[in-house]
């Protein structure tokens, strides 16, 4: 009878241990999904950014108007950016 009880407690064991390898694992697939996100997040805000420093660079600096007009829009965009 021992030896039974000794052998389902090691059976035991194992399940325990595989089912903590396995949220481990699904652990680090979250993080890795995580940290994906973020980097596409990243990448995206980067781009956003290069778009806008190109719009007021390339933009009409000697027509007032333009600027008065364009500078509220700018900052909003640059707002949104920083979000």
């Amino acid at each position: 009878m021992s030896s039974i009880s000794t052998s389902l407690q090691q059976q035991q064991q194992q399940q325990q241990q595989q089912q903590q390898q396995q949220q481990q694992q699904q652990q680090q697939q979250q993080q890795q999904q995580e940290e994906h996100r973020l980097e596409q997040q990243r990448q995206q805000a980067l781009q956003q950014l290069q778009q806008l420093e190109d719009n007021v660079l390339a933009s009409n600096w000697g027509d007032s108007v333009n600027l008065i007009l364009n500078g509220a829009l700018w900052e909003r965009e640059l707002q949104v950016v920083e979000e």
